[in-house]
């Protein structure tokens, strides 16, 4: 995993010209923010078809999109990076430069609709989506994906709404079956106070 320098100074850069969206923009680099992201692509660089069209999906101002692209292990055919937020797609058009394959999609991920079949398909807002929109999401992932998903038990933030006590109530709720699964991993992270929780991953194939 790499992060290039001019990476680095398109993130400031946005930071220093914009400081009405600078505080939100900064929400994406708490440690817990880059731990999870660090995790996933060393999994991801492992994937044999990588090569593939990936789906980010809740991928917010572009920073995973950007980690990836930054990456010297693996090159998808394009990136699409899907958030319901428009002003996601403002700010990631800002900051990530069009010679890039990689574009920025409003829209609601439940409803969403692939314009390319994908290889590889990433979720790491679960805790986000209520049940319905997470079933109608998974339900609309192609059978032979490659899957990323990420949770937490994070309940006392007021944004999330589907929370999962543990790593088997996150495979449960997530609907994974244990013949998908590659591998998983959960860790802990400091939220507010440093008051500890817990976050967790689980990658494979959906079949």
């Amino acid at each position: 995993m790499e992060i290039k320098a001019n990476t680095i100074e398109s993130w400031m850069k946005f930071i220093r010209f914009h400081p009405d969206l600078a505080e939100r923009y900064m929400d994406c680099f708490w440690g817990s923010q880059l731990e999870s992201k660090a995790r996933l692509l060393i999994e991801l660089e492992k994937m044999p078809n990588m090569r593939g069209p990936l789906y980010i999906f809740g991928g917010w101002y572009g920073v995973l999109t950007q980690m990836v692209l930054d990456s010297l292990d693996f090159n998808p055919e394009w990136i699409y990076s899907i958030d319901i937020d428009p002003q996601c797609e403002w700010v990631f058009n800002d900051v990530i430069s069009r010679e890039h394959n990689a574009t920025a999609v409003t829209a609601d991920c439940a409803t969403y609709k692939y314009p390319i079949i994908p290889s590889v398909v990433i979720n790491t807002v679960t805790e986000h989506l209520r049940q319905d929109d997470y079933d109608m999401w998974w339900n609309n992932v192609p059978r032979g994906t490659s899957f990323f998903l990420q949770g937490n038990n994070y309940f006392d933030n007021e944004e999330h709404v589907r929370c999962s006590k543990t790593i088997e109530d996150f495979l449960y709720i997530s609907n994974v079956e244990n013949e998908y699964i590659q591998g998983m991993s959960q860790w802990m992270f400091a939220g507010p106070n440093d008051k500890q929780y817990e976050r967790f991953m689980v990658w494979g194939v959906k079949k």
